[in-house]
């Protein structure tokens, strides 16, 4: 049987129900959430939603960091481990599992969903965000849930989107549920081929994890 440290929390009002504030239930979980779950909930907690979101961010990485420094709990190197492998900008579970595929696995670290310009087919410039993106080689991976299958309008967007970013000359590279859970080395050998294409080389260094 496994014991859990109890942390006294900070009592915070939600929605008119106390609640202990997001970064001592992070730590508390701690000893009970993988390194992995431990990233993924951080970056929701830590996300501000570029449209706009009651509430939001839940909390910042400094509190997380503050709230590690402050509660010893059993779980606490895969929390420092955890902390050092957060990114603002994350939208999704599976965004953050993407990311962190890519990077246990010797490849660069993408930038969480930037904003750039791209050059239209019609000529036209145009502002559209990708969810992970090699920019130094325009290399861009991105997951696509089941709205972008299911949601005709969706995916007209989604087309018209891939054609305006590889009209500008970047590699789009799209992953479903399968290439995430089933199939990851398939993912990672396209994202590797399209990196290699650009001119990006792996470093001496660099091993897969």
């Amino acid at each position: 049987m496994q014991g859990h440290s109890l942390i006294a929390p900070v009592i915070v009002d939600r929605q008119g129900m106390p609640t202990a504030d997001p970064a001592t239930t992070w730590i508390t979980l701690a000893s009970m959430l993988s390194v992995t779950d431990l990233v993924v909930a951080a970056d929701h907690l830590i996300l501000t939603p570029p449209f706009g979101g009651t509430g939001r961010p839940f909390t910042t990485r400094e509190r997380l960091q503050a709230a590690v420094e402050a509660h010893p709990v059993a779980g606490m190197p895969r929390a420092r481990t955890a902390l050092d492998l957060v990114r603002p900008g994350a939208e999704s579970r599976t965004e953050t599992l993407l990311r962190l595929l890519l990077r246990d696995h010797g490849l660069p670290e993408p930038t969480v969903n930037p904003t750039v310009e791209v050059r239209t087919l019609d000529g036209r410039f145009r502002i559209v965000r990708l969810d992970l993106a090699f920019c130094r080689w325009k290399v861009a991976v991105e997951y696509d849930g089941d709205h972008h299958r299911t949601d005709a309008r969706q995916y007209e967007l989604d087309i018209a989107r891939y054609d305006d970013i590889t009209a500008d000359g970047w590699i789009d590279i799209r992953v479903r549920s399968y290439g995430l859970f089933v199939e990851p080395l398939v993912t990672l050998a396209r994202v590797h081929r399209a990196l290699r294409s650009r001119g990006w080389r792996p470093s001496h260094r660099t091993r897969a994890r």
